[in-house]
């Protein structure tokens, strides 16, 4: 039986995943898992340029050691847009607290259906097109849609 057609679940990594991921010391962290099904092309993962900067600036601080293969990894496994614009955040100032709504703004402008997060609360109270979860529970969650996969 032929398959048809299938969209690429579009996932919005926030910095606190993306940190995880490239900090992970099993290959069988969520985060990581996140960021591989992105270098693979199963999911489409997306970031910002700030995200991208602020999870650098971090590793140069505490793990200068790492900033080679993070470089590495966002290159092969991220869709990395621009910053939204003042005007871009305007209409998102009610969905998520104030320090996440240029992520909240991205992940919609990017049509994203998901956003990986640790930091769930900070996304109240959100937006109806966006499933916000944490890294396990996405995880958890594509791997139903993936099943199809392995038939």
């Amino acid at each position: 039986m032929p398959q048809s057609r299938w969209n690429k679940p579009r996932v919005f990594i926030d910095a606190d995943v993306l940190m995880a991921g490239v900090t992970s010391s099993t290959d069988f962290a969520a985060s990581l898992i996140l960021l591989r099904l992105g270098e693979i092309k199963l999911i489409e993962a997306i970031c910002t340029e700030q995200t991208v900067m602020e999870v650098q600036q971090t590793l140069k601080e505490k793990l200068p050691e790492a900033v080679k293969s993070y470089k590495t990894l966002v290159k092969h496994s991220m869709i990395v847009t621009p910053d939204p614009s003042p005007n871009e955040l305007e209409g998102c100032r009610n969905l998520a607290a104030e320090f996440y709504i240029p992520i909240m703004t991205a992940a919609l402008r990017e049509q994203c259906t998901w956003l990986a997060t640790f930091n769930e609360q900070q996304f109240t109270p959100g937006h109806p097109d966006i499933l916000i979860a944490r890294p396990d529970e996405l995880v958890s969650r594509l791997r139903g849609q993936f099943a199809w996969m392995g038939d």
